[in-house]
Order: structure tokens, then sequence, then C-alpha cells
């Protein structure tokens, strides 16, 4: 038997023997009601699942293409950034 402490929020971890037991994985959808004063939670069907590192957008590619676009140091970004401001009235 498995015991779960109520959380800020009301969050539970179900433990992994249970998850395992049923084949419960990050991003599921489960149904939650009470039947006799009991929490149950039932597994319902996912067509399709994301994988967690998948979620997102991949941006790596686009690292560095921006390079010396605002100013080469701090000092030409700072004016770039004044200039836009002022052109703002």
């Amino acid at each position: 038997m498995s015991y779960i402490r109520v959380k800020q929020k009301y969050q539970v971890t179900i433990p992994t023997n249970v998850r395992e037991a049923i084949g419960i994985h990050e991003g599921d959808t489960l149904e939650a009601r009470t039947e006799n004063g009991n929490i149950v939670l039932i597994p319902q069907l996912i067509h399709e699942r994301k994988p967690a590192k998948k979620q997102g957008v991949d941006i790596s590619r686009y690292i560095g293409s921006m390079k010396d676009f605002y100013g080469s140091n701090t000092q030409e970004i700072d004016d770039y950034i004044r200039n836009e401001r002022d052109s703002w009235d």
C-alpha cells in the first residue's frame, strides 16, 4: 500500500509502483471523480502523446544570427535603444 501526502495547492504525486502498474506517463490525462467517499483516478486514452523534451520550439539554430545587429558593444546598443525610444514620441 502506498500513501500520498497532499501538498500546497492540493497537489499529489502518484507513487512509482502505481504509475508503472497502470502505465501512466507524464502528460497523460486522468479523469478524477469520487465514489463512496473515495477519490478515483481513471486514465484516459491519449491518441497523441508528445514527449516532454520535444515540446516547444528549438531555437538553437538562431544563436548568433543577430550578432552586432544592435551594435558591437554596450555603448552602441544603449545608443540604439535610446534612439528607438526617442522615436516613439
